[in-house]
Order: structure tokens, then sequence, then C-alpha cells
């Protein structure tokens, strides 16, 4: 009798404390743009932000730099690093009251690929053939080449945040869905400049113009009456 009360008292205390931690696991959030796998842009200051309960301090370390900021009234918070060169695998490591950890970063050239169904349009699909398909998705292990997917989604208002499952490597198992125009492009980058490339796809086929651009350009749009009409 007094093992059994012993063992569930134990238990009872070790749910407890499992139940504790994990309110500490959530003090800092970072946005999706920032993984494991991600590539940060080489040669200007790095941008690092997220969000942390008010007044909290955080601090982000790569390699020997460490800069640290407080999370303002409304949570956010954002340091810039100083520009590196090409690079990696590093770590980035975001500090507070807890810790997030970020493997196999690479520093080179990030860039953003976004348009219609040009630049949507995956090397594997049932609506648009491309190539020898089979054969480049075959041979698409390029390590130093990363990948990132920002998932559809509408919104009349600027967004903090996308949805997104993060960088991958480029390998044939995360290629196949991934924009055919982009991957072509920053194979050939990578090859020809000889550093990481990180590609950014953000593109919706069938979409317009206006659709990418701001109400306050449209307003100021020569002969443009779209926004005012429908304002």
């Amino acid at each position: 009798m007094q093992n059994r009360f012993s063992y569930g008292r134990l238990a009872a205390w070790t749910i407890t404390l499992l139940i504790c931690a994990s309110g500490l696991t959530a003090q800092i959030k970072m946005p999706a743009m920032f993984s494991d796998n991600m590539v940060l842009q080489q040669k200007i200051k790095i941008p690092v932000w997220g969000t942390a309960p008010q007044s909290t301090k955080v601090t982000v370390q790569l390699l020997a730099q460490q800069k640290t900021a407080k999370a303002n009234a409304e949570g956010k918070w954002r340091v810039n690093l100083d520009a590196m060169p090409a690079g990696g695998p590093h770590q980035l490591a975001i500090i507070g009251e807890d810790t997030i950890t970020f493997d196999n970063v690479m520093i080179g050239e990030v860039w953003l690929c976004s348009g219609q169904s040009n630049m949507e349009m995956p090397l594997v699909s049932n609506w648009a053939k491309v190539n020898n398909f089979e054969a480049e998705v075959a041979a698409a292990n390029h390590p130093n080449l990363r990948l990132f997917i920002a998932k559809r989604a509408k919104s009349t208002k600027p967004q903090s945040e996308i949805d997104s499952e993060g960088w991958k490597v480029c390998d044939p198992g995360n290629v196949k869905n991934f924009s055919a125009t982009a991957y072509f492009f920053g194979r050939h980058l990578q090859e020809k400049l000889g550093v990481p490339v990180g590609l950014i796809q953000s593109a919706w086929g069938g979409t317009v113009v206006e659709a990418w651009t701001s109400g306050a350009s449209l307003k100021k749009a020569s002969g443009y009456c779209g926004f005012r009409a429908h304002a």
C-alpha cells in the first residue's frame, strides 16, 4: 500500500513538472522564415527578428557575433547582425528565457522567386511538363541549394507571418514540388558563384498584378481607376 502511494505521488509530481516546463518553451517565437537549413544573405547586415513577452531580453548568436535586443510593448524584437561572407554550415542561436537553435545554416545568396503560373509550375505536375523531368529530379542533389515555399494565403493587409514548412535541402524528394523555373535558376547561380543559394518561392498562378501591388501604389498609378471603383 505504501509503495503504491509513493509511486502515485511521484507520478503526480512528474506530470506537474512537465506541465510547468512546457509553459517555459513558448517564450520566444520565431517566424517560419527561420528554420534549420536556412540561408542568410551574405555581405549585408543580417536581420533576425521574432516575438517574446514584453521587456524580455533576447540575444542572437552566430559564430563569434552576439547581438541583444529587448521585446517592445507589442512583444516584437529585432537585431541586425554584422555582414558576413558566404559559408557554413553554422548554428544560429536565439537565447532568452528559453533557447532556440537552428542548425545547418548557410550564408550566401537569397532570392525571392515570385509570379504567376510560369513561376509556380513545379518540376513534377499534372498540368505542365518539364523536359526530362524524371532525370532532372533524380539528379537534384545539391546540398548548398536550399528551398523555401511560402504557402498560398489571402489578405487585404500586409502580414508579419507566412505559413511554410521551412527551409529544405535540395534533393529529389524536396525539389519535385518546387518551382521548376526557380530551381534551374538557383542551380545555375550556385554553380557559377560557388556559394550557397536560398530560393524563396512565393507564386500563385492566375493572379492579377493588382493583387501584388499595394493600395497606395495603385492610387498613384496613372490611368488606373480600378482601386477607386472598388473602394
